[in-house]
């Protein structure tokens, strides 16, 4: 089957909006699949597939991009930013006029070349499905055109909620506050109403969709995204101190600072013994609030920031090294966040902890399906708690004083793999799209 995928991210090393694509693919084309891509420039060119990298024709979107790109080329450095400044101060003019006139998020007009030459590809190909995943949802409405351009059959895959509760509402006519959650609104109802398969990756995503588009229900489902299968299994080696590790992005919805707080607070009860404790931050640097309660806890030798991590000599990506540091953590740490969208939102850093195979402290806001998933993985409910309050220092406390049986840790349940859910995808296209495009 010929599928022509359209993915604003891709082959994005640490961007799980591009990890959430390319990691299906192998699995894919093991399944019978013929796949073409195109994308924007701000990953690698694939050097499997046919591969199609496409600037956005609006200027923020176009500043958006080149600045991806130029950091890959040549870094971040003085160069990158005096490139950068030759290319922002001429479109700035124009990019202010978008925003007035448009008022949408950056990656809108990627939309239009990723229509324009979708569907030329689409009939010069003679693509039967076409694969929009997003993330950005300029992926998604370019979609929509080349469906209606061409006879390709149109499925598509929502990383997040299109949609936002407002104030904890289940209400399908509450307003939207912004041009931009407007769009959302639109581009959400388009895909329910003329893709042809939709899936989102949490029950409660979907439920909650459904409820403003029950007649998409015949043809949605939900599928969890999974990881890759860990290639190369590192030994964990204990050391004296005990590690707590939180790997990804940190923001002032998902912020340590309650997390701190809590470890401050199980700190103190250690008065007569040493608190031989770290918190070792990869990814991201702390946010304010988070670096305001180090200081004022006085936390600075318990606290360790890595920042990003780049691949070294002895593994190929920097995502290998993030898997492999993993594995030598004595716990994992998952901060789920503290907004209403995390009802619907499963963060995709989860099924990489899985796979790690080492136990995760969860700090879970209003997510039963989270829940239930830290359970499996840890076999116990004693080390996941609500984002904030008592709960967390309890989950602190069972980790330090069980350290002993979880040295030598394996989840209950075999960790979920991006195969699993790219089985499940074939499935639900087999039975309910392949009839339809057999040659």
């Amino acid at each position: 089957m010929r599928c022509l995928i359209l993915s604003h991210a891709f082959n994005m090393d640490g961007r799980a909006a591009s990890h959430t694509v390319t990691d299906k693919l192998e699995h894919l084309r093991a399944n019978g699949w013929d796949l073409y891509v195109l994308s924007a420039v701000t990953g690698e060119l694939d050097k499997v597939l046919w591969h199609r990298q496409l600037l956005p024709w609006g200027a923020a979107g176009f500043r958006f991009d080149i600045r991806h790109w130029l950091a890959a080329k040549v870094g971040r450095g003085g160069k990158y930013r005096l490139l950068l400044g030759f290319i922002s101060v001429p479109l700035l003019p124009f990019i202010l006029l978008e925003k007035v006139l448009i008022g949408a998020s950056s990656q809108w007009s990627w939309s239009l070349p990723a229509a324009v030459f979708g569907a030329y590809y689409a009939r010069r190909f003679d693509i039967q499905v076409i694969y929009s995943s997003g993330g950005a949802w300029s992926a998604h409405l370019a979609a929509w055109f080349v469906s209606k351009a061409t006879p390709a059959k149109w499925i598509a895959e929502f990383h997040d909620p299109m949609v936002e509760r407002y104030g904890g509402s289940d209400l399908v006519s509450s307003p939207a506050s912004s041009r931009e959650k407007s769009y959302k609104r639109s581009i959400e109802a388009l895909v329910c109403r003329e893709a042809h398969l939709v899936w989102w990756f949490t029950e409660s995503a979907r439920d909650f969709a459904l409820k403003r588009h029950p007649a998409a229900a015949i043809k949605s489902f939900c599928v969890m995204p999974g990881a890759p299968s860990v290639a190369k299994r590192m030994p964990y080696v204990p050391t004296e101190k005990i590690r707590i590790g939180h790997f990804g992005s940190l923001s002032d919805s998902r912020s340590l600072t309650d997390f701190l707080l809590a470890f401050s607070r199980v700190k103190s009860r250690y008065t007569s013994n040493p608190f031989n404790v770290e918190l070792h931050v990869y990814g991201a640097e702390l946010d304010k609030k988070a670096r305001d309660v180090v200081k004022l806890e006085r936390l600075e030798g318990n606290v360790v920031t890595h920042g990003r991590l780049e691949k070294g000599p002895s593994v190929e990506t920097g995502r290998d090294m993030v898997v492999a540091l993993m594995q030598q953590q004595d716990y994992l740490l998952l901060i789920h966040g503290n907004d209403e969208s995390c009802k619907e939102y499963i963060p995709s850093k989860i099924y990489e902890y899985w796979s790690s195979q080492r136990p995760v402290i969860a700090l879970v806001h209003n997510n039963e399906e989270l829940n239930r998933l830290t359970i499996d993985i840890n076999g116990t409910d004693r080390l996941t708690a609500p984002s904030s309050g008592t709960g967390v220092d309890n989950a602190i406390l069972f980790a330090i004083e069980n350290l002993r049986d979880y040295r030598e840790f394996a989840s209950l349940k075999p960790p979920r793999t991006c195969q699993d859910a790219v089985t499940e995808i074939c499935a639900q296209v087999q039975s309910k799209i392949i009839c339809q495009v057999a040659p």
